[in-house]
């Protein structure tokens, strides 16, 4: 897509991040789902809250502050990772719990409230990853009540139904997700739909994905490469400590192995005619700040440039780019990531 025009979306999304659009085409030929996608040109992901078991369990609790900071600071959009999981019954109708719903409405409204477009995305379901079969009919029944409870709301709510499948679902995937997309298109017949790939949203694996013909879908990957370098230190991951002190110095070689990573994905996004969202991005604070600093914005600049919207990872935790002990922002890594 053109580049005057995703910078032109920044500078309105406000007035229009909840205005509906007409199917068809545009007059450049593109169709509404690229200027849906235009309204997530910015996001971060509000991670390690609603998608720990508890909220604040992982140290982060949501409040009203967070998306006023989010939309002065210049995003256009937030990511909102959820454990409806822990929250939902083993049993049909496998009824999620009124109040973890609550929570979610809440934070839709706040984002509404300041304009900003919000993703819906199922987070941290690892049983279905393990054992897919015998949780796929949970996953749906999740989703038809999301799907039922939203069905209203303006095109800047966004459904991503479940975020970096790997294990035992890969295999699985495509089928699963035209299931729960026919889910969705029950009560939500235009509403924008993000589609993960296989590999933990490897923008490498983004090949396998059999897309179905919806005009109304988002395609997403997710961008750690060099992985050795964003996860050095990582307690999660187990050769973490292997690699700390890794730098990324920009250099012609650091740069081809991100741009080359990018556009595998942007080639699949390309083919299929749909929009490109790189959904997540961002390296841990094990890394030296100024190598952070360089990647970001490299790896920021490249997506732009390319018409890809983004979404930082994350707000206040590992990767954060706010302080949420000192109450301010790392202002360093917060340019980085805007781009002021």
């Amino acid at each position: 897509m053109k580049r005057i025009l995703a910078l032109f979306a920044v500078l309105v999304v406000g007035v229009v991040v909840f205005a509906q659009t007409d199917q068809g085409t545009t007059p450049n030929g593109e169709t509404p789902i690229f200027a849906v996608n235009r309204l997530l040109a910015r996001s971060v992901n509000f991670g390690n809250a609603l998608e720990a078991p508890g909220e604040g369990a992982w140290g982060i609790t949501l409040n009203e502050n967070y998306f006023e900071l989010v939309k002065k600071a210049g995003f256009t959009a937030i990511r909102l990772p959820a454990n409806y999981n822990a929250h939902s019954d083993q049993k049909a109708p496998y009824k999620v719990a009124r109040e973890f719903m609550l929570r979610i409405d809440w934070a839709i409204q706040n984002a509404k409230k300041r304009g900003l477009a919000i993703v819906i995305d199922l987070h941290n379901y690892e049983d279905f990853c393990t054992k897919p079969k015998q949780n796929v009919d949970r996953w749906l029944g999740i989703w038809r009540q999301i799907a039922n409870r939203y069905a209203n709301q303006p095109e800047g709510v966004i459904f991503e139904p479940f975020n970096e499948p790997h294990d035992k679902l890969e295999p699985l995937w495509n089928d699963y997700f035209t299931k729960v997309l026919a889910v969705i298109r029950e009560t939500n017949p235009t509403r924008a739909v993000v589609m993960d790939g296989n590999g933990w949203s490897n923008g490498e694996r983004m090949s396998e994905l059999q897309i179905p013909n919806d005009p109304n879908l988002i395609l997403t990957f997710h961008n750690y490469t060099p992985f050795q370098f964003t996860h050095q230190g990582a307690e999660w991951w187990a050769d973490g400590a292997k690699y700390l002190g890794t730098k990324w110095n920009g250099t012609p070689a650091d740069q081809a192995v991100v741009v080359d990573y990018i556009e595998k994905a942007e080639k699949i996004a390309l083919a299929a005619n749909l929009p490109l969202y790189m959904g997540e991005f961002g390296a841990y604070r094990k890394a030296d700040i100024a190598s952070r600093i360089r990647w970001t914005t490299f790896t920021r600049q490249t997506a732009e440039r390319k018409g890809i919207s983004w979404g930082y990872w994350e707000f206040a935790s590992g990767f954060g780019i706010y302080d949420p002990l000192m109450k301010e922002w790392r202002k360093d890594l917060l340019n980085a990531v805007i781009g002021q």
